[in-house]
C-alpha cells in the first residue's frame, strides 16, 4: 500500500506540474496574440508614418521644383533687363554721336557759310 500511495503521491504531482505548465502555455499564447495584435497595430501605424514621409517628399520635390523654375524664370527677366540696359545704352551713345556730328555740322555750316 505504501508503494501505491508513492505513486499515487507522484502522478498528483505531475498532475500538478503539467496543470502549471499548461497555465504557463495558455498564458504565453495569450500574450503572444496580443504582441501580434501590438505589432500588427504598430505595422499599421508605421504605414501611416511612411505614407506621411513621401507625401511630404513628394511635396518637397514639387516645392523644390517650382521655386526652381520661378528662380530661372527671375534670372531670365533679369538678363533680358540687363541686355534691355545695355542696348539702351549703346542706342543713346549712337544718338549721342549723330547729335554731335549734326551740331558739328551746323556749326561749321554757320561759322563758314553765313
Amino acid at each position: 500500500m505504501t508503494h501505491d500511495c508513492l505513486h499515487e503521491e507522484q502522478i498528483m504531482g505531475q498532475s500538478r506540474a503539467i496543470e502549471r505548465l499548461d497555465a504557463e502555455l495558455q498564458y504565453k499564447k495569450e500574450r503572444l496574440d496580443e504582441l501580434k495584435a501590438d505589432n500588427k497595430e504598430m505595422m499599421k501605424k508605421m504605414d501611416t508614418i511612411n505614407d506621411n514621409l513621401n507625401d511630404f517628399i513628394s511635396k518637397s520635390d514639387t516645392k523644390d521644383n517650382e521655386l526652381n523654375n520661378r528662380l530661372i524664370k527671375i534670372e531670365t527677366r533679369q538678363e533680358e533687363q540687363e541686355k534691355a540696359t545695355k542696348n539702351n545704352r549703346e542706342d543713346f551713345k549712337l544718338w549721342l554721336g549723330i547729335i554731335t556730328v549734326i551740331f558739328g555740322a551746323l556749326t561749321i555750316y554757320f561759322n563758314y557759310f553765313h
